[in-house]
């Protein structure tokens, strides 16, 4: 049985695009992958459904999942509260997720891999099912470099990153180590 990677991207073309290129990388290296995408419609987001119907289309070997819609989804408006209607959105789909990946063969899941901006799913994952989990950062090195050091130099730290045992050493302003999510 090939090992099971899955994925879980954002919802936004920023964000899937570069997850699927990891999803093809994936899949050179002998891993089945899945996708897991929460229901986003034409009338939602034309761009971002548009590419996934693209990607659905393009690429057979990956396993396309739609997660259950939620009731009443929070109103992703485009202003100021933006992202927090985002991450709403995303958080209310936690159950949906944790119910398909509870669906899946026992340890047919080698790893999940979550969008940046999906990781409260981690909790769900890494805590109660046990599987490896990771974050994926679409963007690139110096924009992460800036948001780790920013949060460390807030003095700010998730449960998550509590829960690790394998930390680097700051080499900036911020005045102690980060820690890195490790399974």
């Amino acid at each position: 049985m090939k090992k099971t990677v899955v994925l879980y991207p954002g919802l936004a073309v920023s964000h899937f695009v570069p997850m699927m290129q990891l999803a093809d990388v994936l899949l050179e290296q002998g891993y089945a992958v899945v996708v897991a995408l929460i229901d986003i419609t034409m009338e939602q987001n034309t761009s971002f459904a548009a590419s996934v119907d693209r990607v659905v289309a393009s690429k057979p070997s990956i396993a396309f999942h739609t997660l259950p819609r939620i009731q009443n989804p929070p109103t992703i408006t485009n202003d100021v509260n933006m992202l927090l209607g985002y991450l709403e959105l995303v958080r209310r789909y936690n159950n949906h997720f944790h119910d398909f990946l509870r669906s899946m063969p026992p340890r047919s899941v080698h790893a999940v891999i979550v969008d940046s901006l999906s990781n409260d799913a981690l909790d769900v994952v890494a805590t109660e099912l046990r599987i490896p989990a990771y974050t994926f950062f679409a963007s690139n090195a110096s924009a992460l470099s800036v948001f780790l050091q920013s949060l460390v130099g807030s003095g700010r730290s998730t449960s998550r990153a509590s829960r690790s045992s394998e930390t680097l050493p700051s080499n900036s302003m911020a005045s102690r180590p980060y820690r890195l999510l490790t399974s």
